[in-house]
């Protein structure tokens, strides 16, 4: 974003007096820089939102800078739901599934799950048709739940249309009339204080743009104070890797469970190959992570704005019409001053209070247990097919009970307690080994050792699974009424739920990031700081 239009729809305050050239520049910038840091619209109707979804569609078009018509498609507001903060020099495609993950994937995991759920009821009624197993398989199968599942996630993913108000700067800025954009650029601190959240999509190029500093910044800036932040900070590798995850573990339970028995081989080498093209690059991907996270903490800790970029400064100051263009740096640097005293004293804020709340979003909450219920739904799918078919196969509820518990057992255990487990060992192990080898063969090790461990986390579940089958078949009399391998699985889901509660609870993530203190040192940079809250309290009487 930056300010190449503005100079030419601002008057002249004096047009009956000539100013040289070089005051005409100076003057302009510390014009805009005193409207901007107002925080108030250049007129009521400039303030506009558009629903989320218009920044979905088409897969993200406008994320991808193909929607510059789209200005009608917004609308006059006083509050906006989200204030979507991002790099334009960044992986677009991945800020765009990052960006349908956030808004669709809590719908599709709903709408999905509730059509799985209604096709195994049908199929255990025998209303949809069945295969015949007998002739192939050992055990009854069925593959509804996680067919319709799988697809309508998928439909739901991609064309789910949540009407949360949200400001994006190519939809709710003109960028075809250039004095209306002009207005616009100018009001962009009336749109962070109008919004009532901020999300920021994070790729490594983020906090190097003047810009998207200055957005944070002010965002926090125009809240009261002692009131709730509300920012949101993905990074977006999280939506691509999510996504795969999601999508290869469906694809992995409905190969376990369309191939018969005795094809061991053909089974070994589906779930091999499943591993390799839908795991591996997961665990890479987190390593990276990982990797730029603690990137992004040395340089929170000594940001400077001389380190921060801008369009202006890389054309020179000159648009693509060839017309001179108002510095961007300046005007934003006049901006921090007018709030914070001094640009020292907002590098420290970057520093402290920017750098914490920011590491905290991008670690704390990157990924926790409840991400796990909606990233491993593809198992409680994978159960519910095992449920109907049982229930499809036996006439007598007595029978149909029994096998009914015991996979709605296994499916709990394996769905809430099992998978998040290996998934919380995988980050931990790819937060553990994020170092980058020297070379890339040692990389691929190290990425193939941490899946190895991910399959041995596996096999051992497995292998629990079925001790607790031989200790029910040796203890349980054969006239108790607890006899039956739905004992087995409620002794199954008794042994990993509390192993999985001291895991996330005693284990977590990574350990926790510390506090980001700058080094303070000279009276000089005392002082600076100090001129902040004088400066935000002075500025605020004039508002």
């Amino acid at each position: 974003m930056d300010l190449e239009t503005f100079e030419q729809s601002v008057p002249d305050e004096h047009p009956e007096e000539e100013d040289t050239e070089s005051d005409e520049p100076l003057q302009l910038e510390e014009f805009l820089a005193e409207r901007v840091s107002e925080l108030q619209p250049t007129s009521p109707d400039i303030v506009r939102a558009t629903p989320a979804y218009q920044a979905l569609r088409r897969c993200g078009a406008a994320l991808r800078g193909r929607r510059q018509d789209a200005f009608h498609r917004n609308f006059q507001t006083s509050r906006i739901d989200s204030f979507w903060s991002h790099s334009w020099h960044g992986s677009t495609w991945r800020k765009v599934v990052t960006a349908l993950w956030v808004y669709n994937s809590v719908p599709a995991t709903y709408v999905a799950t509730i059509g799985a759920f209604l096709v195994s009821i049908l199929y255990g009624l025998k209303v949809l048709p069945g295969m015949s197993y007998w002739d192939s398989y050992e055990y009854p199968r069925s593959y509804w739940a996680s067919s319709v599942g799988l697809v309508l996630y998928c439909l739901t993913f991609l064309f789910w249309q949540p009407r949360q108000r949200i400001f994006l700067d190519v939809l709710c800025i003109d960028q075809i009339d250039p004095v209306r954009k002009a207005a616009g650029i100018l009001s962009m601190g009336a749109f962070l204080k109008c919004s009532d959240s901020m999300l920021v999509l994070w790729d490594p190029t983020y906090t190097h743009r003047l810009w998207c500093i200055y957005e944070l910044s002010a965002y926090l800036y125009s809240r009261p104070e002692g009131a709730k932040t509300n920012l949101t900070a993905r990074p977006v590798l999280l939506g691509p890797c999510y996504t795969l995850l999601t999508l290869a573990l469906c694809c992995f339970t409905l190969a376990v469970g369309s191939i018969p028995e005795r094809n061991e081989a053909l089974l070994w080498v589906t779930q091999a190959v499943i591993l390799a093209v839908g795991f591996y690059p997961n665990v890479a991907a987190y390593r990276q992570y990982f990797r730029a996270l603690g990137d992004l903490k040395s340089e929170l800790e000594s940001f400077s704005l001389q380190g921060t970029q801008c369009l202006c400064c890389q054309r020179g100051h000159v648009s693509e019409d060839g017309e001179p263009m108002a510095c961007d740096r300046k005007v934003v640097l006049h901006c921090l001053k007018l709030w914070f005293g001094s640009a020292e004293s907002f590098e420290h804020r970057v520093r402290s209070e920017v750098s914490e709340t920011l590491m905290h979003e991008l670690s704390a909450e990157f990924f926790n247990y409840r991400h796990c219920l909606a990233l491993l739904i593809p198992v409680a799918w994978s159960y519910m097919d095992t449920a109907s078919a049982e229930w499809r196969k036996y006439d007598e509820w007595r029978h149909r009970g029994t096998e009914i518990t015991k996979e709605l057992a296994r499916g709990f255990a394996w769905w809430l307690c099992v998978a998040p487990s290996i998934l919380l060992m995988t980050f931990r192990l790819a937060y553990c080994f994020r170092a980058k080898r020297s070379r890339r063969c040692c990389d691929w090790a190290v990425n193939s050792l941490i899946l190895l461990c991910v399959v041995a986390f596996f096999v051992a579940a497995v292998q629990l699974e079925f001790a607790c089958m031989i200790f029910h078949n040796r203890f349980v009399p054969r006239d108790s009424a607890w006899r039956g391998l739905h004992t087995a699985m409620l002794l199954f889901v008794a042994l990993c739920l509390p192993m999985s509660i001291l895991l996330f609870n005693c284990v977590g993530l990574q350990p926790p990031i510390t506090t980001l203190k700058a080094a303070v040192s000279g009276s000089a940079e005392d002082a600076a700081i100090t001129e902040a809250p004088k400066a935000r309290e002075g500025h605020v009487r004039e508002l």
